[in-house]
């Protein structure tokens, strides 16, 4: 079986010739880190007899993606590059909504209409630096700005008009922002801490805080489904009830990513997790090395892999290596070859109508990745 480099290097470019198992993905790393990756070095989590086995650990000990078809034996349709837009380096997030991408980075946001890939508007966002994220929902576009601002204000929730892509709110929060989510009424904040973290519900017409609850340390992007609040730390995820605004259960999940089909997604030890709201528990483990964001659209499931490393503690992205990939969420199996994207610091993806979106910080490339019959 091969691994993801394996079905790059086979399918879509036969001069790499070495693989290397990467660092450890930890989550905390990815979040705190991205100031460090403009420098395109990230310092390992941890000198630790475990990194260096895994460092040397063989590939073939990492789970492979296949290259695989369908139950009827018919090859699965290709991934291509659709279109390419060049932003500004710095691209932290990217969603999708209304026929608009919306992208948030260190140069502010940008809306794409998603049909013709070019840019409708630029909307200036002061404090967004390098850990913005971005919502849409509960009739707005929703843009954190946790970066100290010129009037002194940090931690803004910035509300965006859709239809006219102008700032229409700035809600100011003050405390760290670490992620944004909507669903239920309601703008949902996770903000970090010395020690737990916290998960804020927002109106989202008048800014006003409506709730708070203590959740997982270092909490990341929460998540509305399935009637309840998720928020993913790196090792544990906390349930909320949204309507009483209390922890019903904290499960050992890592990093959670998206929700679909039914199912909680993340991605935690070279592979992508599937888990059972209900339970908690997983009850599935894709292989997929290096993979760091996923996305559900429909009926699949997209992964996004970043790039390999040339060293093993600082982050040195090898060109070509970072990729996107799929999964069928029937047989929780690879879907074909993975396409190979050009981008060194692919951050985030974002899948909608039987298209995906990735950003890439180092460049400021956004990326529209679709299926292909294959002829």
């Amino acid at each position: 079986m091969r691994d993801l480099d394996g079905a790059i290097k086979e399918g879509l470019d036969r001069s790499l010739r070495t693989i290397e198992p990467p660092p450890l993905q930890v989550h905390e790393v990815l979040v705190r880190g991205r100031r460090l990756r403009r420098r395109r070095a990230i310092v390992a989590v941890a000198c630790s007899l475990a990194v260096v086995v895994a460092v040397g650990t063989p590939l073939l000990l990492l789970a492979p993606l296949g290259d695989q078809g369908n139950e009827t034996g018919t090859e699965p349709d290709a991934l291509t590059v659709a279109a390419e837009i060049q932003l500004e380096p710095g691209l932290t997030d990217v969603a999708l909504g209304s026929g608009s991408v919306w992208v948030t980075g260190a140069a502010g946001v940008v809306e794409v209409d998603a049909a013709t890939n070019r840019v409708r508007a630029r909307v200036p966002v002061a404090g967004t630096g390098d850990h913005s994220r971005i919502a849409i929902g509960e009739g707005a576009v929703w843009v954190t700005a946790p970066e100290l601002r010129d009037d002194g204000s940090r931690g803004n929730l910035v509300r965006i008009d859709p239809a006219t892509a102008e700032i229409d709110a700035t809600y100011e929060i003050g405390d760290p922002i670490t992620g944004v989510a909507t669903g239920g009424g309601s703008v949902w904040l996770t903000i970090a801490g010395s020690g737990p973290g916290e998960l804020l519900r927002i109106d989202p017409s008048t800014g006003r805080t409506l709730g708070r609850v203590r959740v997982v340390e270092s909490p990341s992007l929460p998540i509305y489904a399935e009637g309840f609040v998720w928020v993913p730390g790196p090792d544990l995820v906390t349930k909320v009830d949204p309507a009483t605004m209390t922890v019903v259960n904290e499960f050992a999940v890592p990093n959670l990513r998206d929700s679909g089909i039914g199912s909680l997604w993340g991605v935690g030890n070279d592979a992508v997790l599937r888990v059972d709201p209900g339970s908690g528990e997983i009850t599935a483990t894709i292989p997929a090395p290096r993979a760091v964001a996923v996305s559900v659209d429909g009926s699949t499931v997209w992964v996004l892999v970043e790039a390999r490393s040339s060293d093993p503690v600082l982050f040195e992205p090898i060109p070509g290596t970072a990729a996107v990939a799929r999964i069928d969420p029937a047989s929780n199996e690879m879907i074909g070859k993975p396409l190979r994207l050009a981008g060194l610091q692919v951050i985030a993806l974002s899948g909608d109508a039987g298209d995906v979106w990735v950003a890439d910080y180092d460049s400021g490339t956004l990326t529209k990745v679709r299926t292909e019959a294959v002829r």
